[in-house]
């Protein structure tokens, strides 16, 4: 019997699959250790769209951890920031509200 998820990892998955479809890339792009602009972009987007549904950055950072990406909770706030202040990234997103 699959283990049934709680709500932070129900948003967490809705948030990723909300940027690889608004990106048009797939989960290995955005979870992948490449640290070319344009991914670690994707995974800033990523950690915006988390924040803005409420998951605390430790949350994100260990559910991160759980899809394989080594990633801190210093990255994630810059990560979150970054996109905050930029409304042409901001403008890659059709949806930053998931649930």
């Amino acid at each position: 019997m699959r283990k049934r998820k709680n709500l932070t990892e129900y948003i967490f998955e809705k948030a990723w699959r909300s940027v690889c479809k608004d990106l048009k890339i797939k989960k290995s792009d955005l979870f992948s250790p490449n640290r070319a602009y344009e991914s670690v972009n994707n995974r800033y987007l990523l950690f915006y769209v988390c924040s803005k549904n409420l998951l605390k950055l430790r949350q994100i950072e260990e559910l991160s951890n759980m899809e394989g990406l080594d990633i801190d909770l210093a990255t994630i706030s810059r990560g979150i920031a970054k996109v905050q202040g930029s409304p042409e990234l901001q403008k890659q997103l059709k949806t930053e509200i998931v649930l």
